[in-house]
C-alpha cells in the first residue's frame, strides 16, 4: 500500500491544503442548485454528505430538501408540505426523487408542472423503489420497467461491483483510446467500479426495449417523449458472478441534444442504502481519523473507503451532468482557469515570450503539464479529458493525424504542447482581476488560439524531423564516416 496516496486521498485537510495551491482571490464557481424530493425513509443524510463534501474547487452544489405533502418522509427537510406546483420550479437545475417505495399522491398541475421543468431544460435524477411515482413520468417510464426484475440478486446491505458502459468521447482521438466511461461513471481516481446494492425490482432498459416514438398522457396532453431521435443509454452494469448475471444498473438520457433537460435513472435499493453505504462510510470515516492521528490505516479499511469514495465520486458526477445546457461549458472555462492557476504553471509560465524554437517547445510542454497535474489535484478524470478535447476539438490538425495513426507521435506529446500553448496565450492575454468579467465567448478563443498556434509550432518541427531523416536515406548509399559509427555502444575515434 502507497501510504502517500492514501494521505492524498483522505487527509481530512489535504482537500483545503490543496485549495491554497492555487491563486484564486475571486473565488469563482459554478453553482448547481438541487431540489431533492424525498418519498418514504430514505436516509439522506448519506446523499447529502456524498454530494456537497469534497467537491472541485470550482462548483459549489446548493441543495434543497422537500417532503412531499401527501406523503411521509424524512424528518428534517427544508421543505413540508410540498407540492411540484408550490416552488418555481425554475429555480431549481435538477430535482433528484429519492424514493423507498410506493408514490406520492399528486395533485391536478403537479405532473405538468414537472413536466414543464423537463422540457425547460431542467434535469432529472430518479432513484429508489418509485413504481407508482416513475410510471407516470414521461422518459423516466420508459427508461425503467416496473413490471420486469432488475436482475440484481438479492445479496443485503452489500455494494454491488459495476463495470461502466464506455461511450465515444466525440472528439479527434488522434492514438487517444476513443471511447471512455461516461462523464457521471468517471471519479476523481478513474472509472467508478462500486455502487451501492440495487434494487430487485425495475429494470433498466435499454434503448432497443423502449418504444422511442410513442405518445404519453400527461394530464391530458399528449406528449412527445424522445424528440429529435435522441435514446437513452445504459452507462453502466452491475456485475453477477459471471459474465451472464450482468444487469443494467444506471441510464442515461441526454436531453440537451433535443432542447430539453437531462436525465438519470438507477436501480439503487435505498431502503438498504443506509445500512450498505455505512459498510463504506464507517470505515472511511475511520481511515480519516487514523491519518490525523499519525497512524497507518489498515489495507481492508483503505480498500472499503476507496469504496465510498468512489460512490460520493457517482453523486457528484450526477449532480454536475444534469445541470442545465450551458454549465457545462462553464465547468470546463473555470476548470481551466483554475489548472492555469496552480502554484506549479504560474512558476512555469515566463512573462517574456520565448523565441528560440529550441527552446518554446518544451517549455510550452513543461506548462501544459504543470496544468494537467494540476487539473489532476481536483477534478474528475472525465472533466480531466473534456478540458482537452475541447481544445483539439476545435482545431484542424490534418499532419499532426496523419503521424498520429502512424504512432510516431505520443499523443501527450500533443494534449501538453496545446494545453501550454491555451495556458500561456491565457496569462498574456488576460489578468486574474479581469476573470470574473470575462466573457465565456473572448475566453474560448484566446486559449483555442494558443493551442492552435502551439500546435502549429510543433507540426513545423516535425516536419523540420521528417525532411531531416529523408536527407540522411538519401544519403544511405555513401560509405559511413568511420570516425562516427556506432558499435556496440561506443563510438570509433
Amino acid at each position: 500500500m502507497d501510504y502517500y496516496s492514501v494521505i492524498s486521498r483522505f487527509d481530512p485537510q489535504r482537500h483545503e491544503f490543496y485549495r491554497y495551491e492555487f491563486r484564486w482571490p475571486a473565488r469563482l464557481y459554478h453553482t448547481v442548485r438541487l431540489l431533492i424530493v424525498a418519498h418514504g425513509r430514505p436516509e439522506l443524510g448519506r446523499v447529502l454528505e456524498a454530494v456537497t463534501t469534497e467537491l472541485p474547487y470550482h462548483i459549489s452544489i446548493d441543495i434543497t430538501t422537500a417532503r412531499h405533502a401527501s406523503s411521509r418522509g424524512p424528518a428534517g427537510t427544508d421543505l413540508t408540505g410540498f407540492r411540484f406546483t408550490t416552488p418555481d420550479l425554475v429555480d431549481y437545475d435538477q430535482v433528484w426523487l429519492v424514493t423507498t417505495g410506493g408514490a406520492p399522491d399528486l395533485a391536478p398541475g403537479e405532473l405538468t408542472a414537472l413536466w414543464a421543468f423537463m422540457q425547460g431544460g431542467g434535469g432529472v435524477f430518479a432513484t429508489g423503489d418509485g413504481a407508482g411515482l416513475y410510471r407516470r413520468i414521461p422518459r423516466v417510464r420508459g427508461m425503467r420497467n416496473w413490471s420486469r426484475s432488475s436482475g440484481a440478486g438479492a445479496v443485503p446491505n452489500s455494494p454491488v461491483v459495476v463495470k461502466p458502459v464506455h461511450q465515444p468521447v466525440g472528439w479527434p482521438t488522434l492514438g487517444r483510446p476513443d471511447s471512455a466511461p461516461h462523464p457521471v461513471m468517471c471519479g476523481r481516481d478513474g472509472p467508478i467500479t462500486v455502487l451501492p446494492q440495487p434494487s430487485t425490482r425495475g429494470r433498466v432498459e435499454p434503448a432497443a426495449a423502449i418504444d422511442l416514438t410513442a405518445g404519453v398522457d400527461v394530464e391530458g396532453t399528449v406528449v412527445e417523449e424522445f424528440p429529435d431521435d435522441t435514446a437513452p443509454t445504459v452507462i453502466a452494469v452491475g456485475a453477477g458472478a459471471d459474465d451472464d448475471d450482468e444487469f443494467n444498473l444506471v441510464s442515461a438520457y441526454d436531453g440537451h441534444r433535443a432542447g430539453v433537460g437531462r436525465i438519470v435513472v438507477d436501480a439503487t435499493g435505498h431502503h438498504v442504502f443506509a445500512a450498505t453505504v455505512e459498510q463504506l462510510a464507517g470505515p472511511h470515516d475511520a481511515v480519516r481519523a487514523v491519518i490525523s492521528a499519525n497512524g497507518t490505516p489498515s489495507v481492508e479499511q483503505v480498500s472499503l473507503a476507496d469504496h465510498w469514495r468512489q460512490i460520493k465520486d457517482y453523486f457528484q458526477n450526477v449532480a454536475i451532468w444534469l445541470g442545465r445546457a450551458g454549465s457545462h461549458d462553464r465547468v470546463r472555462r473555470l476548470g481551466l482557469l483554475l489548472a492555469a492557476n496552480h502554484v506549479d504553471a504560474l512558476m512555469t509560465w515566463q512573462p517574456q515570450p520565448i523565441d528560440d524554437p529550441a527552446r518554446r517547445l518544451p517549455y510550452l510542454r513543461e506548462l501544459g503539464t504543470r496544468a494537467q497535474d494540476a487539473l489532476h489535484r481536483f477534478a474528475p478524470q472525465r472533466q480531466r479529458i473534456d478540458v482537452t478535447a475541447d481544445l483539439l476539438h476545435q482545431l484542424r490538425m490534418d499532419d499532426l493525424a496523419t503521424r498520429w495513426r502512424l504512432r510516431l507521435v505520443d499523443y501527450r506529446l500533443v494534449e501538453q504542447v496545446a494545453l501550454g500553448g491555451a495556458v500561456d496565450a491565457l496569462h498574456r492575454a488576460v489578468s486574474e482581476r479581469d476573470y470574473a468579467d470575462l466573457p465565456g465567448v473572448r475566453l474560448d478563443a484566446i486559449v483555442r488560439g494558443g493551442a492552435a498556434a502551439a500546435l502549429g509550432e510543433l507540426t513545423a518541427e516535425l516536419r523540420a524531423a521528417v525532411d531531416m531523416l529523408g536527407t540522411l536515406l538519401v544519403k544511405g548509399d555513401e560509405p559511413p564516416d568511420p570516425r562516427h559509427v556506432v558499435h556496440s555502444g561506443h563510438c570509433v575515434g
